[in-house]
């Protein structure tokens, strides 16, 4: 059957007894997924005591988006609940689930019966699921939030410090907020990069290279990185020269030295 899902929650209500969504992330249509009229469909479309499991996002990453949707789910069910389970494959290793249910005083947080034969799940995994870090159980559960808020404190007398980062994304992003806590610290931050960036007035060197070897991987430094957009930096390796930055773009790739 292909049809319109939300037109199809509309037209079969009081009919399902559990509904699960695994959606795409909320940017553009799908956005419309992580809101309060689709709960509302998908609760109008269970039967009397039924549950519902939807894609969550991650801890990590959206917590406010999270906060919005279990705020909203709990407006229309008198149990709803947020869980997670680590992906490898997920960003920050982690997808989470809003797990709700028509069932008034209904424990979602135990399981209701022993599954034999799994390699991931059991009934602890199960429990755990529920256990959320401290930062995540108050946002949702007492509306606050307690995450760190970074900013620059130099340390009376210290010294001006040089630090290469070699990272990038979500995990590299802490590192580099606390170092630059400390204005006197100087902060390069590198990830892999592959192919070449595609300006032929970016190291000619490094373009004619691309020609005649195989594609490799390389080590590039950006100024206005979109995670890091304070960050400035002034000196950059080139088979072991000193260069000063150019004067690029934000998101710009300057490839620096082979791996």
């Amino acid at each position: 059957m292909v049809e319109d899902g939300v037109k199809f929650l509309a037209n079969n209500t009081s009919t399902y007894d559990v509904i699960i969504t695994d959606s795409s992330d909320p940017v553009g249509p799908a956005e419309a997924l992580f809101q309060k009229p689709y709960f509302q469909l998908l609760h109008d479309a269970l039967a009397p005591g039924g549950h519902i499991s939807t894609q969550g996002e991650c801890l990590w990453l959206h917590l406010p988006l999270i906060k919005n949707v279990i705020g909203a789910t709990r407006e229309l069910f008198p149990v709803a609940e947020y869980a997670f389970t680590t992906i490898p494959t997920y960003p920050s290793g982690q997808i989470g689930f809003a797990v709700c249910s028509k069932e008034k005083g209904r424990d979602l947080k135990t399981a209701l019966r022993k599954v034999e034969g799994t390699r991931y799940y059991n009934a602890d995994v199960h429990r755990a699921a529920f256990v959320l870090p401290e930062f995540g159980r108050v946002m949702l559960q007492e509306g606050k939030d307690i995450l760190p808020v970074l900013k620059r404190v130099a340390a009376e007398g210290s010294v001006q410090k040089k630090i290469l980062l070699l990272g990038s994304g979500f995990v590299a992003r802490p590192a580099a907020e606390y170092v630059v806590r400390d204005p006197k610290n100087h902060l390069t931050v590198g990830e892999h990069y592959c192919p070449f960036s595609s300006d032929p007035n970016l190291f000619p060197e490094l373009q004619r290279a691309e020609h005649s070897q195989k594609p490799r991987n390389w080590l590039t430094v950006y100024q206005g990185h979109p995670l890091f957009p304070w960050m400035s930096t002034t000196t950059l390796l080139l088979k072991g020269k000193s260069l000063p930055m150019m004067s690029l773009s934000p998101l710009s790739p300057i490839p620096i030295m082979p791996l």
